[in-house]
């Protein structure tokens, strides 16, 4: 974990996590609306597009999918 910190300056955690923290809420966005059958909007399709290419999905953490 030191040596991690380290290496990745604070800055750029905070923005890998705020990114995170973002794809999940869009995430739960489109959900939502395909749930109630309601369509997409283009834009909100293509940004979710492009946080999914932003953020590696092997650091990628669920909530609530830690064991405790």
């Amino acid at each position: 974990m030191t040596r991690e910190l380290r290496l990745i300056p604070p800055q750029a955690r905070r923005q890998m996590f705020v990114r995170r923290e973002l794809l999940h809420s869009l995430e739960a966005y489109v959900a939502a609306l395909t749930s109630r059958h309601l369509p997409v909007p283009p834009r909100l399709r293509d940004e979710l597009s492009l946080q999914r290419a932003l953020v590696p999905r092997a650091r990628l953490i669920r909530r609530g999918s830690r064991k405790a």
